[in-house]
């Protein structure tokens, strides 16, 4: 099943357009059918900015086949974790007209086995937005090509099976930063084929510019996906392999003993080859950084296994100008050339070679050797195809052309009896001579200098090749010392406390007292709790060095400053009070404060308000020590106050309310004296069975300890006689329910009801004047019980309730 492909800034491009539609139904070709191609992979170079990246497809061209290499490529990039589409770049070819030739040792042979072949380069340049680039999985590239050469033995239906070229890269962005990396990459090819059993070894190594490990396997080559007309579309991953031939496989895709092999470290190939053909093979080569694996690339390739003659010349003998017959390993000066001269032998085809590659064009017996490295050549017969021969190997080796002085102790002079001591690099074969300011230095021929004068110091070595070699120049310059200083804002510290010293005029600090440098005080602040005299020893960057004029600390006592706690007042007509605070000689300060002449300041209630209010005794010393504060509170409090009224009444043995009206909520209440009451010790409270008349005090305290009181005198009057029954019949006798006493409570209250609960009669005060008569609203009630309900007086509980039979 096809992924789908990403809308956005992908499809805005036309050739991304085109691609998307042609995923969409399941088809992109992406090269005709042919056998032209021997081998390649992909590139990916970082450039100068985040995101910009130079893409390259190198494939190498069979010359002899008559297929053209197409003008362009188009490279498809996906995710690693879901192979969504992300985006492509089409490459054009860079080598139309020019298609570097792959050199063969032996030329012969080549051109008789049918081998002419070149490399193809194409190249692009995309910008991949980082933050879009940021999945920690990963990305891959990908290309499809057809088709592999017909002859190959190893796998099967080679002219059907296409070239997958696959290189995968790290996310763009890692820790919130960009992350550069470039893909390993390969340098010209060599043409090289296999004689049937004898040891080959061929160089399959990359490089890295990033420096990351690159580590080699051997691997399956991949086949990419085709249509039924053999034509070859992109995908995304997995991607199916290359089906071998029955016998053939991952580790023995050339057989032999031993079969292909791949150093993991150094990416040489080596097999001792033990049937003849073409052979289809790839190189995975995985990258690592910190040890983690962030990419990789697949080359592919194919090797001829030949029958050569058994023929061969001899083994060609390197010469070093200058150096004994057998020789393998010399140095010489970085600028200088060294002419490697061979065997010279007509009838020899000569191919020299550089860590392992051919050098291209250098054919002839000499060669004049510029890099270092290791040189070998290897011959064969010229005019016929006949077995190679390598040389032994030659190294060279450049001597350092940028040789460091190095100074002990930095570069600087602190005074004129300051010394530094310049070393050149050691050697056993070095001479020395020294210059001051170009100036040679006489008596001076060992590998160190000691440099007392400022100004430009510089050595010549020579070795005993004969290479002289100058130092780079270093220069050597007086430095002013530094200030150093010390800085408080006293002279003086409590006992008992520390004074912040601050130093100043270097990096590195050391502490003095009295002339004794003291331990582990390092800082450019000291923190001093002893007297004495201070000084400071400071360091700038280069080492020089200076002490601070001194400064002389006393040790001083410590007052403590008290203050007098201040009465609360009741109410703003509370009397001023006097402040006090110890030791004598401050001041106060704060809200009702007040002091007139020489008099002791006072705390005005008046003046400073209801509330509290924090007043502060200051005592303003020589020193911090003999200086300090005290703060009190000083309250101010609302005077309490209580609403009573002056008289109350009850009948004997009653009960009544004694609720008060206070200004404000007291923290303690008090009535006296104690009799009848059920809460004396609370502002609200009853009497309960009172028999005669008596007098409460209340006495209530708030918060502030303000008082405030006041009396009231219950007075116990005449129980009210209630008669059970009356005969409102008009004889005169008993014609009126009489309530005997009630006259003594004028606000007496009087309820009747009937036997529904209706109100038949009511009346307030003064009862005696209408009494109940058995009639309602000028009817004549009927004979029968009713009851009834009396509240003699408003503010007593005792109510007065029971049964009246009317009789008529």
């Amino acid at each position: 099943m096809l992924h789908t492909l990403y809308a956005g800034e992908f499809l805005n491009k036309p050739v991304a357009r085109k691609l998307f539609l042609l995923l969409l139904l399941g088809l992109l070709p992406v090269g005709a059918r042919a056998t032209h191609i021997v081998g390649g992979h992909l590139e990916m170079k970082a450039l100068n900015q985040p995101g910009h990246f130079r893409v390259s497809l190198i494939y190498y061209f069979d010359e002899l086949q008559t297929w053209p290499a197409a003008n362009d490529a188009l490279v498809v990039i996906y995710r690693q974790k879901d192979n969504a589409l992300m985006d492509s770049v089409r490459i054009t070819n860079q080598t139309v007209t020019n298609r570097p030739p792959v050199v063969f040792a032996n030329e012969a042979c080549a051109e008789l086995a049918k081998m002419k072949i070149s490399m193809v380069r194409y190249e692009g340049d995309i910008y991949l937005d980082p933050n879009r680039y940021d999945d920690s999985a990963g990305y891959y590239l990908a290309y499809q090509t057809c088709c592999r050469n017909g002859g190959a033995v190893n796998i099967q239906q080679p002219n059907r099976a296409g070239y997958l070229y696959y290189l995968e890269f790290p996310a763009l962005m890692k820790n919130g930063k960009p992350f550069t990396n470039s893909s390993p990459a390969f340098g010209l090819l060599d043409g090289e084929y296999i004689c049937i059993d004898q040891p080959f070894a061929f160089n399959f190594k990359a490089f890295d510019v990033d420096g990351d490990q690159l580590r080699y396997s051997i691997t399956t080559p991949l086949y990419g996906f085709q249509d039924q007309s053999g034509n070859p579309y992109i995908r995304p991953a997995p991607y199916p392999e290359v089906q071998w031939v029955d016998g053939y496989g991952p580790t023995n895709e050339i057989p032999g003993s031993p079969p292909l092999s791949i150093d993991s470290q150094t990416g040489e190939l080596t097999v001792k080859a033990s049937k003849l053909g073409l052979f289809v093979f790839a190189i995975r080569v995985e990258e690592f950084r910190n040890g983690q694996k962030i990419g990789e690339v697949r080359r592919d390739y194919q090797f001829l296994v030949l029958d050569c003659p058994p023929v061969s010349p001899p083994e060609a003998v390197i010469s070093l100008p200058g150096q004994p017959v057998g020789t393998t390993e010399v140095t010489v000066c970085d600028s200088q050339s060294l002419q490697l001269q061979a065997t010279v032998n007509a009838s020899w085809n000569y191919q020299w070679k550089l860590n392992g590659s051919n050098i291209p064009g250098a054919t002839t017996p000499t060669i004049t050797a510029t890099e270092a490295g290791e040189y070998a050549l290897e011959t064969s017969l010229k005019n016929q195809c006949s077995q190679s021969k390598r040389s032994t190997k030659v190294t060279i080796r450049h001597n350092e052309s940028t040789l460091k002085l190095t100074p002990a102790g930095g570069t600087y002079l602190c005074d004129s009896n300051d010394q530094v001591t310049l070393t050149a690099p050691l050697g056993s074969s070095y001479t020395y001579t020294w210059s001051f300011e170009g100036n040679e230095l006489s008596n001076e021929n060992t590998s160190s200098l000691i440099a007392s004068l400022p100004g430009k110091y510089t050595a010549i070595l020579k070795d005993d090749v004969g290479c002289i070699f100058r130092t780079d120049t270093i220069s050597v310059a007086m430095r002013a010392p530094p200030q150093a200083s010390v800085s408080a804002i006293s002279t003086t510290v409590c006992r008992g406390d520390s004074l912040a010293l601050r130093g100043s005029g270097g990096i590195a600090y050391e502490w003095l007292l009295d002339d004794q440098l003291l331990t582990n005080a390092s800082q450019p602040v000291l923190y001093a709790n002893r007297a004495g005299e201070y000084r400071v020893r400071v360091s700038d960057s280069v080492g020089c060095s200076a002490t601070s004029p001194p400064i002389r600390i006393s040790l001083v006592d410590k007052i403590s400053v008290t203050f007098d706690s201040v009465q609360s007042s009741c109410g703003l007509t509370s009397p001023a009070l006097p402040l006090r605070g110890y030791p004598a000689g401050g001041t106060f300060s704060g809200p009702g404060v007040s002091a007139s002449g020489t008099s002791p300041a006072y705390f005005i209630p008046a003046k400073a308000g209801i509330g509290q209010h924090e007043i502060i005794y200051t005592v303003v010393g020589t020193s911090e020590c003999q200086s300090g504060r005290a703060t009190r509170l000083a309250v101010v409090a609302t005077a309490p106050s209580i609403g009573l009224p002056t008289e109350l009444n009850t009948w004997k043995g009653g009960t009544l309310q004694l609720r008060p009206v206070l200004a404000a909520q007291p923290v303690r209440s008090k009535w006296q004296p104690t009799t009848h009451l059920t809460h004396p010790d609370q502002a609200v409270t009853q009497a309960v069975g009172v028999e005669t008349d008596i007098s409460y005090t209340l006495e209530i305290e708030n918060e502030a300890g303000c008082r405030a009181e006041a009396t009231v005198r219950v007075t116990v009057q005449q129980r009210i006689g209630v008669p059970n029954a009356f005969t409102p019949n008009g004889d005169g006798l008993n014609d009126y329910w009489e309530l005997k006493g009630i006259e003594t409570y004028p606000e007496a209250e009087v309820f009747v009801f009937n036997r529904w609960g209706q109100v038949i009669f009511y009346a307030k005060g003064n009862y005696g004047n209408s009494p109940f008569d058995g009639n309602f609203k000028g009817q004549i009630l009927p004979a029968g019980i009713y009851t009834y309900v009396l509240n003699p007086m408003p503010n007593d509980t005792q109510r007065i309730s029971g049964a009246l039979m009317l009789i008529r």
